[in-house]
């Protein structure tokens, strides 16, 4: 007899946890969905009181057979590119260059970082990010206590840019696809070759003029010279405030609506979705 597993699908942040649970079957529903706040600490890593509170919330007795799905802010991720080099094609060999990238940026804290890389195009530059293994390795140790399958640890960055590539690929010519949270922006800027820049930014203070200021940022390296820029948004637990003036076109995208859950009244939980396929 076949049985399905549920899906624990979370979004770990600095100030909350945002959690949704997909009951699979022949149509797959969301069942329970929920954001928890993380009390405000002066605490070093910065990860350690989400992934406390997280711990906390995972002791709650589970009865289906349950399978879990992690998207990490991008507060706690670091990215680079890393350029193309023809000597080396293995996996660990880029990831030994993605490191030494990350060090030029960072310094020696790099030696340190869970490094995992995006594949790109062959002979073009790659994605690659850094995360705190500490970080890691309690969400592993979390989910073990608790009993559940941890499928995947994905960037929230990374892991809206899989679901929504088929639209990015659609826009042609000069694509900047960004991703808006409540205290952070992730940026990738593509040209007719492919990903050719990322950015990873604070919002101070208005989240609209941040954005602006890093495509015109792009924009004056360049990227995409005399093409036409178009902007792919998702920031789907902000308004519609327009950013115009930024030289690009804009489409705002969304998650899809699915049984139980509504892509505007429950803009919130969409970080958590937004890595289940």
């Amino acid at each position: 007899m076949l049985r399905w597993s549920d899906q624990l699908s979370i979004g770990l942040c600095v100030d909350r946890i945002i959690r949704a649970r997909i009951t699979r079957g022949l149509t797959p529903r969301v069942t329970e969905k929920d954001v928890i706040d993380v009390p405000a600490q002066q605490s070093q890593p910065l990860w350690k009181p989400a992934l406390e509170a997280l711990s906390e919330m995972l002791k709650r007795p589970i009865e289906a057979r349950t399978q879990a799905f992690v998207t990490l802010s991008n507060r706690f991720v670091r990215y680079t590119m890393v350029p193309w080099h023809d000597e080396l094609m293995k996996r660990n060999e880029r990831l030994v260059q993605a490191r030494h990238c990350f060090k030029q940026t960072y310094g020696e804290v790099a030696d340190k970082w869970s490094i995992t890389s995006v594949e790109g195009r062959y002979r073009e530059p790659f994605l690659a990010t850094a995360v705190d293994p500490g970080l890691i390795d309690g969400l592993r140790k979390a989910f073990g206590q608790a009993h559940i399958e941890l499928i995947s640890i994905s960037p929230y960055l990374t892991s809206a840019y899989s679901r929504f590539r088929r639209v990015l690929n659609a826009q042609g010519a000069t694509t900047y696809f960004s991703v808006v949270e409540q205290a952070d922006i992730g940026t990738l800027c593509f040209d007719s070759k492919g990903l050719r820049n990322v950015f990873n930014q604070r919002i101070q203070e208005d989240w609209t003029q941040e954005l602006r200021g890093t495509l015109m940022q792009s924009a004056g390296d360049g990227l995409g010279e005399g093409a036409a820029r178009a902007l792919c948004l998702f920031a789907p637990d902000r308004p519609q405030e327009s950013i115009q003036g930024s030289g690009s076109t804009v489409t705002r995208l969304f998650l899809p609506a699915v049984h139980g859950f509504s892509p505007v009244s429950d803009s919130r939980i969409s970080m958590a979705l937004a890595g289940i396929g």
